[in-house]
C-alpha cells in the first residue's frame, strides 16, 4: 500500500517502466563489453581504444570550460540547447555562493563522477607515457573537478589521492622518485603555502571556501538532500532484507550509494557476480604485462 511521507510517496513493490529502462541500459552496457572484445581481437586495434578515451575526455573537459565561462561571466547556461531530457534539469544550482558546473549533464553529481573517471585515466597515462596531452587533460579535469561544488568530486578525489599518495610513497623508497612526482609535490607544496599565507594575511578571504567544504562535506549529512539520500539508501538495504536476500530487481529501487544499489537490485548472487567482476577488472593485466609492449600496457592501466 501506498504511503505518504511528507513530499516522499512509498509505494508497494511492483512492475515500474524503471525495469525496462534500467535492464535496458544493463543489456547495452553488456553488448558494448561484448563489442569492445570483439574490435580487441583484431591487431593494431588498441590504438583506435585511445584515441576514443581522449575524445570523450577532450568533449568532456571542452564542455565543462564552456559552462564555468559562461556562469562566471554571467553569460548564463550556454549548454542549455542541449539538455532536453524530461527529468529535473539542476543546471542553474548555487553551492555557498559558487555556481555549480554541470558540463552537458543536468546536475553537478553526475559530471563530477564522469570527471573522476577522466581524470583517472588522464592521470594514469600521463604517468605511463608523459603525454603532454594527458597531462594538461588531467590538469583541467580536476581544476573542474574542483569547481563542480559536489560532494561526489570531493570524495572521489580523496579516494583517487591514495593510490597516488602510495605510488609516490614507493617511488621514495625505492630512490626512484621521477619527475612528475616532484612537480606534483612542488606543485602541493606550492598551493599549501599560498592558501598559509592568504589566511594569514586577510583570514575573511578564505571565508567562502569554508562554507563550501562545510555545505558539501562535513555538513552534508544534516541537509535536505542528505537526509533525503540517507532515507533511500535504507529503503533500498530494507527492500535487500525483506526478499531474503534475492534483490528487488532493475529499477525497483533508488539508492545514492553505488554499493547499495546494486544489494538491493541483484541481490546477493548478483552483487557476488559484481564483485567478481571487479576482481578481473582491477587485477589488470596480471602475468600477461611482460608479453605486451609499453603502450598496450599503459592503455589498459590507464582504462583499468
Amino acid at each position: 500500500q501506498s504511503k505518504n511521507r511528507g513530499t516522499v510517496v512509498e509505494d508497494s513493490l511492483a512492475p515500474v517502466s524503471a525495469n525496462i529502462s534500467q535492464t535496458g541500459y544493463f543489456i547495452l552496457g553488456g553488448l558494448a563489453a561484448i563489442a569492445l572484445c570483439a574490435l580487441l581481437l583484431h591487431s593494431n586495434r588498441i590504438d583506435q581504444i585511445r584515441r576514443g578515451f581522449f575524445l570523450w575526455c577532450g568533449l568532456h573537459a571542452g564542455l565543462g570550460l564552456i559552462d564555468f565561462i559562461g556562469k562566471t561571466a554571467g553569460a548564463g547556461d550556454f549548454l542549455a540547447p542541449i539538455r532536453t531530457a524530461n527529468y529535473a534539469i539542476i543546471s542553474n544550482a548555487v553551492e555557498a555562493g559558487f555556481v555549480r558546473i554541470t558540463g552537458p549533464f543536468s546536475e553537478a553529481s553526475s559530471f563530477a563522477s564522469v570527471s573522476l573517471a577522466c581524470l583517472a585515466f588522464c592521470y594514469s597515462y600521463w604517468r605511463k607515457t608523459k603525454s603532454p596531452l594527458a597531462k594538461w587533460l588531467a590538469g583541467i579535469l580536476l581544476f573542474l573537478s574542483i569547481l563542480s561544488t559536489s560532494s561526489t568530486a570531493y570524495v572521489g578525489l580523496t579516494l583517487l589521492c591514495i593510490p597516488v599518495a602510495l605510488s609516490m610513497l614507493q617511488s621514495v623508497i625505492r630512490g626512484k622518485v621521477a619527475r612528475e612526482e616532484i612537480l606534483i609535490i612542488a606543485l602541493m607544496v606550492v598551493g599549501g603555502t599560498a592558501v598559509l599565507g592568504i589566511s594569514l594575511y586577510k583570514a575573511e578571504a578564505l571565508d567562502p571556501f569554508v562554507r563550501l567544504i562545510n555545505s558539501t562535506i562535513i555538513n552534508k549529512a544534516d541537509s535536505g538532500s542528505g537526509h533525503e539520500r540517507t532515507y533511500w539508501n535504507v529503503k533500498s538495504l530494507q527492500s535487500f532484507l525483506d526478499t531474503s536476500g534475492l534483490g528487488v530487481g532493475f529499477g525497483s529501487s533508488r539508492a545514492s550509494s553505488w554499493p547499495i544499489a546494486v544489494l538491493s537490485q541483484l541481490g546477493l548472487f548478483g552483487s557476488l557476480m559484481i564483485v567478481a567482476l571487479l576482481y578481473v577488472v582491477t587485477r589488470g593485466l596480471g602475468a600477461v604485462r611482460e608479453r605486451v609492449d609499453a603502450e598496450t600496457d599503459a592503455i589498459v592501466t590507464s582504462v583499468r
